[in-house]
């Protein structure tokens, strides 16, 4: 599949010894968890990989959460989860496979997703197609770009925030908006706050919040 992101993921290289601590860790029955006891010799370079991953995975999204775009710039551990997108308990050979893995924020990753596969169009394949993109049901966190699905527009001043998403007219972007519960981010207190009534044309929105910011100087 094309690669729409940068840094590429191709631009992505295992060292030497990550390649042999995946390897082994591989070998083990739950190879992402760096202090299980059989993992103590390859520890730290895991450690050190999964920085690598997750700091890799944020400059392509843009420090944003893949699935709902949230803002994730200098957001730590308990913000940020290095996300797998076929998840790596049902598929453990996808588990350090660099195109399988994103950042998300706990809310999508956690809360509605965690080890669901039902976004799967066929799980009987997945090994062999899951960089084929046509395999997944919502927009994929590598091989396609968001806003050519969904536009988010965000915008807070103080206690003021206004959150819009507006989906294109393509079955990905319905499905991810409902899969996401994407409507439960949605926020209009800013308008609100005045007492005006925002209409639902984005680019409406985005020349009133141009003005907003212009008038804030």
């Amino acid at each position: 599949m094309t690669d729409p992101l940068l840094p590429a993921l191709t631009d992505f290289i295992f060292t030497a010894e990550e390649e042999a601590a995946v390897q082994f860790a591989l070998s083990t029955e739950k190879p992402w968890k760096h202090d299980a006891v059989e993992l103590e010799e390859v520890k730290e370079t895991l450690i050190e990989l999964k920085k690598k991953i997750r700091a890799f995975h944020l400059q392509r999204q843009n420090s944003k959460c893949c699935y709902c775009r949230m803002n994730l710039h200098g957001g730590g551990n308990f913000i940020i989860d290095r996300e797998h997108i076929v998840p790596k308990e049902k598929f453990k050979a996808l588990t350090y496979v660099i195109s399988n893995l994103s950042v998300a924020c706990k809310r999508c990753n956690m809360e509605l997703k965690k080890g669901d596969l039902s976004f799967l169009v066929d799980r009987g394949s997945i090994l062999h197609t899951h960089s084929n993109a046509d395999q997944y049901r919502f927009i994929h966190p590598n091989y396609e770009k968001y806003s050519l699905f969904i536009e988010k527009i965000s915008y807070e001043v103080n206690d003021e925030t206004y959150v819009k998403y507006t989906k294109l007219d393509h079955p990905k972007a319905h499905y991810t908006y409902t899969y996401f519960d994407l409507r439960a981010l949605e926020v209009n207190t800013f308008d609100n706050g005045q007492g005006i009534t925002t209409p639902d044309n984005a680019s409406t929105v985005r020349e009133r919040l141009a003005e907003e910011i212009s008038a804030l100087g």
